[in-house]
């Protein structure tokens, strides 16, 4: 597979009042994705295009404290399924009734993310923390799914095909903390917790463990509630511009 990706990106920060800016960034995104499938068959070829925004304002409240907003797409392009391309018309139309989102190409997913925080800082910048409250939504979620074909071929063929099947909602809480000990030493931690659960997701395999097709409520797989880091970092300056770090 063969991926050629071009950007044009932009942006701006106007300040309204004192201490008080507004930015604005844009990418113009073009992904034109090649395959051939290894089976044989005629090039793949589709282009998917994307217009991603973020938005940002700070209010810098004192010279320890910020408090901030911010609005931001992303995108992750879309393929193909190399074997659904290979598939005979038979097995094509029997794919088409088992899993009528299980196509030659899958469409894109989309990522739109709203985070509110503040950032502070206190005893003479030796203590700086941050606290932020994020959500998330993710549509046409890409998945991989297997499939089997039973009433098209000799023998049973299992596909497997990756479909835009999901829909997932994401909250959560994250702390991030420093403290400069000394002027070499400085100890870190970070906090999260998350709230993820699909909004939507229809799957075979999900119906053939729990006999439901339909996992709406169910919690995703790959976001565990909580997560938490602690660090030790040691940056001892040696000669000029030289300098020990770990």
């Amino acid at each position: 597979e063969e991926i050629e990706t071009t950007g044009l990106f932009g942006s701006i920060r106007y300040s309204v009042v004192d201490g008080v800016s507004l930015g604005i960034e844009g990418r113009y995104q073009d992904d034109d994705i090649t395959s051939i499938p290894s089976g044989g068959g005629a090039q793949l070829n589709e282009s998917f295009t994307k217009f991603l925004p973020r938005v940002t304002a700070d209010w810098e409240v004192s010279d320890k404290t910020m408090l901030y907003a911010s609005y931001s797409q992303g995108n992750l392009p879309g393929g193909f399924n190399t074997s659904v391309a290979t598939l005979t018309d038979a097995q094509k139309a029997e794919l088409a009734i088992v899993a009528p989102n299980a196509n030659v190409a899958y469409d894109e997913e989309t990522l739109t993310q709203y985070e509110i925080g503040i950032r502070t800082r206190l005893f003479e910048d030796r203590l700086t923390s941050h606290v932020a409250l994020f959500q998330m939504e993710r549509e046409d979620q890409i998945y991989r799914q297997s499939f089997v074909l039973t009433a098209s071929s000799p023998t049973p063929r299992i596909v497997n095909a990756l479909t835009n099947s999901g829909k997932t909602g994401i909250w959560g809480v994250e702390f991030e903390g420093g403290f400069e000990v000394t002027d070499m030493v400085t100890l870190g931690a970070t906090l999260t917790w998350t709230d993820s659960e699909f909004k939507k997701y229809n799957a075979v395999d999900y119906n053939a463990i729990f006999g439901n097709p339909d996992a709406s409520g169910q919690t995703t797989p790959l976001f565990p509630e909580w997560m938490a880091s602690v660090s030790l970092s040691l940056n001892k300056p040696i000669r000029g511009d030289m300098s020990l770090f770990g």
